[in-house]
């Protein structure tokens, strides 16, 4: 079941990448997200790339580059996606921690 959760995330973010690459119109609808305790907001392909070029300065700030791996144990929010975008407008590579493979897990 994690696996093919894991497996969706990563196409939702495939698909989302793709039309922020090819996207003309900056300020179509990108994302919409729904929290868990009910609160939505949206966001642009123009407010994705910038915040997704402002955590690439920093992690670049920090010393990353490409061909670094950034590991990350975030839910899923938008800042997950701004923190694969970033990594990926670097040439990183991100890395999801999973809680769920933890020793409680594989008991």
């Amino acid at each position: 079941r994690i696996f093919a959760i894991v497996f969706l995330i990563s196409i939702i973010i495939l698909a989302i990448a793709r039309d922020y690459q090819n996207h003309a119109d900056g300020d179509k609808i990108a994302l919409y997200w729904q929290g868990k305790d009910g609160r939505k907001e949206q966001y642009t392909f123009r407010e994705l790339k910038e915040w997704s070029s402002q955590f690439a300065n920093f992690l670049k700030s920090q010393g990353v580059k490409a061909g670094d791996r950034i590991s990350g144990l975030l839910p899923r929010t938008p800042e997950l996606i701004v923190t694969i975008f970033a990594a990926w407008r670097i040439g990183a590579v991100y890395q999801p921690l999973f809680t769920a493979f933890g020793p409680k897990a594989i008991e």
